[in-house]
């Protein structure tokens, strides 16, 4: 069960107890949208789960991606809201999937190469899909295709794993950390 979080005042799970992902669909992690009053769930643990839809007024348990591709391992991915997309990362298909947000439905998966350990938006809108091989892709939500592929410098291998965003549009930089140099 997913309990319920109040954020106004950090209070976890009035009248409840616990922590607060303990699902029956497995999840343990929550990708908020920021159009909408949903989430989607995510698990980069097992194999043969797709992201759960879940939208906090309509119950407890949420709804997994229609169709989703088999032994994908999902993690954290990234919304498109003008296009009603999330892009979820794969890690064990080195792939991110597109999926319509309106229908809750997998649409394709974009190919990248490597295993993607997450995807983020920047505030141009852009999404920057993070690899294992210590590469970042760009992916043009409107197109579902990668625009470009920029190495990260990192000494060791695997040693990228997620990515953040100046948010002043005057210095538009993001930043890697190699996390085992």
């Amino acid at each position: 069960e997913i309990k319920r979080i109040r954020l106004g005042d950090n209070s976890i799970n009035p009248g409840g107890s616990g922590w607060p992902i303990a699902s029956a669909t497995g999840i343990i992690g929550l990708v908020p949208s920021t159009a909408g009053n949903y989430f989607y769930g995510i698990n980069p643990f097992t194999a043969d789960r797709a992201p759960t839809k879940f939208n906090p007024g309509d119950g407890v348990d949420g709804t997994a991606v229609v169709n989703y591709p088999a032994d994908s391992r999902s993690n954290k991915g990234a919304y498109a809201n003008q296009y009603n997309k999330y892009f979820s990362a794969n890690m064990d298909l080195q792939s991110v999937s597109v999926v319509d947000t309106t229908t809750n439905t997998w649409v394709e998966d974009i190919p990248m190469g490597g295993t993607v350990y997450t995807v983020w938006e920047s505030p141009a809108g852009k999404l920057y899909a993070v690899l294992s091989n210590n590469q970042v892709k760009v992916i043009n939500p409107a197109t579902n295709t990668v625009e470009k592929t920029i190495s990260v410098p990192c000494t060791n291998a695997d040693s990228t794993s997620t990515a953040t965003f100046s948010q002043d549009l005057n210095y538009p930089y993001y930043f890697v950390p190699c996390i085992t140099d």
